[in-house]
């Protein structure tokens, strides 16, 4: 029978178990996979068919199900689910006890104890290990998805694959074979990764030796029987002793003789047995250069290993060579009141307490005292060094490393502690040491100067955290202090506790920035309180994180010519990381991508269609970000959770990107003072970013974008405002820049006046590059140049803006071609309920773009206003107000067309003072179907309404004026057409036009060289003109007219042809 254990801890004690029960030829070989039954009114478990090995004969499993005790009304158990010689599933069950550590389940809790099989070799072996919960009566109440209620206890004979210790074991040790036997199949040391395996709290792989330095092969047990054992030593002992008082070991023999994995303490006792012969000191030499003991797994929290000498004066024991100790797994090892005069190297978990680390140069490595490479490595109460060595402590991998009331002593002039990447010193509790920065004899590392305490380590991503909770930190070539003066909530990184960090603004805080976010985890915030912090650099976050402003401003002096510097903060996510062309074109609507490689995406992966082959071009072409939800690899199809916003096609290499977005980070409460001398070009940047935010960020002076927000999906903006733009050149500042993104909310979004000496921005509100789908609240727009909200460069659509105010105010530079509201490149812009201060012009739609707007209301600014509503290529449907009762515009409504125009519905309700209130004309290009409806309120002299053909072979087609009044006292013509052009299907009907005050026509054909005017009516109209003809036709090659059904009189150019006229009164 093989050797079989029993601990205080079951898990152990089972696990253990089953991996020695592989030598009697017991193991799982197939199958036999479990899931609670549904819908079970008892505790029922399902088990699939499959086949075991017991005693080395297979045993079939048949498919079946077992049923379980009803919980405990008070505390859980857990139940283990075994199958027999018989290939019958039998439940072994555990015993009630309440969970330790208290509040844990499942694998996490070391009580309730599990059957553990010691004397079961070949009776039964172990399936399934059942978590039954207090009170539990059904399968169904196992229903957490937080707790594991059935783990796996299958072990097979195989290679492990690195799921439980006993797997990887398994997969290199023979289980009852000693270490002589397995070394016939293995070289000097072999390695087993432990990556990922439960028993061990962190990722370590352990290179097991099996060699001893000084006296050649050993034979090692695989564990021992349970219970604590000590085994003494003498200088004057044997290597084969039984290791009593009164039979000591040798240091080396009790080395030797560990087992290689623990289950129960250990102590190797150095000092009881010389100390009873009054051999003190105790000198232990083995006469190599280091004992070298192997590397130990412990499997219990109770497994600890301990050298044991006089912690009351550990010079009564003397190890002349240095010792190599490496220890993993649960347990703990110990160094306990020794002096060492050689180096100590130390991994795994491990504790010097009360020791002396010297190094006399006789033996170790040269040059350090405590070498250590990975784990976590406490240092209590101990002197390290006698000044006689460059490094006292040297970790080359990564470590922490406590250090409590312990002196460090290095040569002068030399760091005492090196660390490598990773590595973390902590200080506590009166630790001294030397420093390179002129500390020649030990100081209390609480009471160092900031300079001091950074000559006490060396070694970049090395830091070191003394007892006050002052930290340094060395990365790259910079050291930084980290000084807790303000202390907050959880996962809180404060600015201004960094070194470098300098609240007056008078040194650049970069340095400082940089540390801190480096010490922010995913998730964390990072707040820049209390001060004014200079940011000259560019920063650069790839990881989610809030930054919140607290009392805080940053400036910034770096001026830039170019107009995508990133500016001072950027979180940026990793953008393309695959790619597959698309292999049919995808119509708008549709979420089903056909691709040339589907295998290249996963569900929940970001992805991103793209009409062009490269995504990175500074192009405008359509973009949809979505999420994949399905991948079909035999017809390469994935399917996206957004359907596509355009068409793509192959023509234009549509292409699919698979791309990494950061996910949810913030900036908030920041105020931000650009530099007026330097004229600081650009503030913060979203790239690559899904559900990012910008809060309450008030930026005062910038060049280029104030808030930039690049390939994103889903970001808000959220109470920011922008205002003193700096004119640098032509390219003044985008206040709010969107780039290629989708999916935007913009909340109260504000870009301040500030009167004629300052700048307006360039675009208050920009879409960019074909960004869609956004809404903007409640905008409060006073200054600009070009457009307060604007779409350009690329189908930018579905742009909602909803109430607020946009408006040019008190500057003298409005661009000749801007406005309120600009949309182009096919972009679509639709207002509710706002309000428009127009500079230059109100409303513009070019390039093919369109606005849908609703109860708007237009207003001049005094002296500057052309037009309210402009549209001179693309289409509109707007309902609202112009209220312009002073005459501030040349025209409330300009129709002007530059490219083609159609499908343009105008209701609006006009009050003017002047001009030539509405004028609808070509420039270029035709003009059609266009409707107008609503009252022109006016008091001019112009042309109320004009309608124009610009030059020969223009066409004017398809007006419509319908219940639109002309009242107030127009003192002008009322409806007119006019032009070189063609001028056709022209319609007023049932409207009222009273141009008495001015004694002019209320409709006008005018006599000019047409190319053709055609198809006009005026029907079911109210006309008024005082002492002129009310309906005037005076163009002679006029053709098919119809005027019927009028109050005023009527005159037609006998000329004229196909006229038809009846009804008029």
């Amino acid at each position: 029978m093989p050797l079989e254990i029993q601990s205080e801890n079951s898990i152990d004690s089972l696990t253990i178990n089953q991996l020695l029960h592989l030598s009697n030829g017991d193991a799982w070989e197939s199958g036999c996979d479990a899931s609670l039954t549904s819908d079970s009114t008892d505790i029922t478990v399902d088990i699939t068919s499959g086949e075991i090995r017991l005693g080395g004969t297979t045993v079939s499993v048949n498919a079946q199900q077992v049923s379980l005790q009803a919980g405990d009304l008070d505390d859980p158990r857990k139940d283990l689910i075994a199958v027999d010689t018989a290939g019958s599933c039998v439940v072994l069950p555990g015993t009630p006890e309440p969970a330790l550590p208290d509040g844990t389940t499942d694998e996490d809790a070391y009580q309730p104890s599990v059957e553990e099989l010691d004397g079961e070799a070949g009776n039964y072996l172990a399936l399934w290990e059942v978590w039954v919960p207090a009170e539990a009566d059904a399968s169904t109440d196992l229903d957490d998805p937080e707790i594991q209620y059935l783990k796996d206890r299958r072990l097979g004979s195989p290679a492990g694959d690195a799921e439980s210790v006993r797997d990887v074991v398994a997969g290199f040790i023979t289980a009852g074979a000693d270490i002589t036997t397995s070394h016939n199949d293995k070289d000097e040391t072999f390695t087993i990764d432990f990556d990922g395996v439960d028993e061990f709290p962190t990722d370590t792989t352990v290179t097991f030796s099996t060699e001893n330095v000084s006296e050649g092969l050993v034979s090692r047990p695989l564990a021992w029987d349970a219970g604590k054992r000590t085994l003494y030593c003498s200088p004057n002992g044997t290597a084969d002793a039984a290791g009593t008082q009164s039979d000591p070991l040798t240091l080396q023999g009790a080395i030797d003789s560990l087992p290689f994995f623990l289950s129960d303490e250990v102590v190797i006792d150095l000092f009881t047995v010389p100390n009873s012969n009054g051999n003190l000191p105790a000198v232990y030499n083995n006469g190599s250069n280091t004992y070298r003991p192997p590397v130990m797994t412990g499997l219990s929290t109770l497994a600890d290993v301990t050298f044991l000498g006089n912690p009351s004066a550990p010079a009564d024991v003397v190890v002349e060579n240095g010792i190599n100790w490496a220890c993993y797994g649960k347990g703990d090892s110990f160094l306990d009141g020794i002096q060492f005069n050689a180096s100590v190297q130390l991994n795994g978990f491990a504790t010097a307490r009360d020791c002396n680390i010297y190094q006399k140069g006789n033996y170790g490595t040269a040059g350090i005292c405590v070498g250590i490479k990975k784990g976590t490595i406490k240092l209590k109460g101990c002197n390290i060094g006698e000044g006689n060595v460059a490094t006292a402590i040297n970790v080359t991998d990564s470590a922490n490393v406590g250090l409590v009331s312990s002196n460090i002593t290095a040569s002068s002039g030399s760091h005492p502690l090196s660390g490598g990447p990773g590595t973390k010193f902590t200080a506590i509790s009166g630790t001294s040491a030397t420093s390179a920065n002129g500390v020649d004899s030990p100081k209390g590392v609480g009471n160092m100067t900031n300079a001091e305490l950074k000559g006490v380590v060396d070694g970049q991503g090395t830091e070191l955290i003394e007892n006050n909770g002052r930290r340094l930190v060395h990365q790259g070539s910079a050291k930084e202090i980290y000084e807790p003066r303000r202390r907050g909530p959880p996962n809180t990184v404060y600015l201004s506790n960094y070194e470098s960090a300098d609240p007056s603004g008078a040194t650049t805080s970069d340095t400082g920035l940089d540390f801190a976010i480096a010490d922010c985890n995913p998730g964390d915030t990072l707040v820049i309180d209390d001060g004014t912090y200079l940011l000259d650099s560019t920063h650069v976050i790839n990881k989610p994180l809030t930054i919140r402003g607290e009392n805080a401003t940053l400036t910034r002096t770096v001026n830039s010519t170019d107009i995508n510097e990133d500016g001072a903060i950027v979180f940026r996510g990793g953008g393309v990381q695959a790619s597959s062309a698309l292999s049919a074109d995808v119509s708008q609507g549709t979420n089903d991508i056909p691709v040339t490689d589907a295998s290249l995406f996963s569900v929940d992966d970001y992805v991103y269609l793209f009409d062009n082959g490269s995504v990175n071009v500074n192009t405008a072409n359509a973009m949809t970000f979505g999420r994949v939800t399905s991948v079909d690899t035999t017809n390469n199809i994935v399917t996206m959770s957004t359907t596509a916003r355009e068409d793509f096609t192959t023509a234009n290499n549509a292409t699919l990107y698979q791309v990494d977005l950061l996910e949810s980070p913030r900036i908030e409460n920041l105020r931000c003072e650009g530099d007026d001398s330097a004229q600081t070009s650009s503030w913060f940047k979203f790239d690559w970013c899904a559900d990012s935010v910008y809060e309450d960020v008030h930026v005062n002076g910038f060049i280029f974008n104030a808030l930039g927000v690049y390939h994103c999906w889903r970001h808000t903006t959220d109470r920011c405002t922008i205002e003193k733009p700096y004119l640098n050149g032509s390219s003044e500042g985008e206040a709010f820049q969107h780039h290629k993104s989708q999916d935007l909310t913009l909340i109260a979004p504000k870009v301040a006046g500030g009167g004629a000496s300052t700048t307006p921005v360039r675009r208050g509100i920009d879409f960019h590059k074909s960004s869609h789908d956004a809404v903007v609240i409640n905008p409060q727009i006073e200054q600009f140049t070009l457009a307060g909200v604007s779409t350009h460069q690329g189908p930018v659509k579905n742009i909602e803006v909803v109430g607020g105010y946009i408006g040019q105010e008190d500057f003298g530079n409005a661009s000749a071609s801007g406005g309120c509201v600009v949309t182009d490149s096919g972009g679509a812009i639709t207002l509710s309920g706002t309000e428009l201060l127009c500079g230059r012009r109100g409303l513009v739609v070019e390039a093919g773009g369109r606005i849908d707007a609703t109860d708007v209301t237009l207003i001049p600014r005094n002296g500057a206003t052309e037009t309210g509503v402009y549209i001179e290529a693309g289409s509109a449907d707007i309902e609202g107000r112009i209220d312009d009762p002073s005459g501030q515009m040349v025209n409330a409504v300009e129709v002007r067309a530059t490219g083609a125009v159609t499908g343009v519905a105008l209701d609006l309700d006009i009050v003017s003072g002047g001009g030539d209130p509405v004028y609808i004309h070509s420039a270029g290009a035709n003009v059609s179907d266009v409707t107008l409806a609503g009252r022109l309120e006016s008091t001019g002299t112009g042309d109320a309404v004009t309608i124009e053909a610009g030059a020969t072979g223009e066409v004017v087609s398809n007006v419509t004026l319908d219940e639109f009044d002309i009242v107030g006292g127009h003192a002008g013509r009322g409806v007119v057409t006019a032009g070189a052009g063609t001028v056709e299907f022209v319609s007023v009907s049932r409207s009222r036009i009273d141009t008495s005050s001015g004694n002019v026509a209320a409709v006008i054909a005018t006599n000019a060289s047409y190319d053709a005017l055609t198809n006009l009516r005026v029907q079911n109209c109210d006309c008024t003109a005082g002492t002129a003809t009310a309906v005037q036709m005076n163009e002679p090659d006029a053709s098919y007219v119809w005027v019927t059904n009028n109050r005023g009189t009527v005159t037609i150019d006998a000329n004229a042809t196909n006229v038809v006229q009846s009804g008029n009164q």
